[in-house]
C-alpha cells in the first residue's frame, strides 16, 4: 500500500479509527492526491494503524469510539507490585541469586 500510494503520487494524511459496529473497529484512511484534495477510505484497522506506522503518519480515534472501547482497570495489582518494589525488594536478593 506504501508503495502503491507513492506510485500514484499520493500520501497518507491520517487513520482515524472511526466507528464501532458490532463489535468491530471501523478505521477511515485520509489521502492526499497529487491534485491537493483528500480523500477518506474506509479500510480494516489493522491495515490502516500498520500502513499509518510505516508511513509515519498519525492516528487518531473518535472520542465516542474510544469512550465505547476504555476498560477501566483496577490499579490494585500494580499497587501491589509498587509497593514490594519500594518497600520489600532488597539489593542484596539479587546479589545473593547472582553468586
Amino acid at each position: 500500500m506504501k508503495q502503491l500510494l507513492s506510485a500514484l503520487g499520493g500520501a497518507l494524511e491520517r487513520v482515524v479509527i472511526s466507528d464501532i459496529k458490532e463489535e468491530t473497529y471501523c478505521a477511515t484512511l485520509h489521502l492526499n492526491t497529487p491534485s491537493g484534495e483528500v480523500k477518506e477510505l474506509d479500510a480494516r484497522p489493522s491495515d490502516s494503524v500498520a500502513l499509518a506506522l510505516r508511513t509515519n503518519s498519525p492516528i487518531y480515534i473518535v472520542e465516542e469510539v474510544f469512550r465505547q472501547s476504555a476498560v477501566e482497570l483496577s490499579f490494585t495489582e500494580e499497587d501491589k507490585f509498587h509497593n514490594f518494589v519500594d518497600l520489600e525488594l532488597k539489593l542484596s536478593d539479587f546479589k545473593r541469586h547472582m553468586e
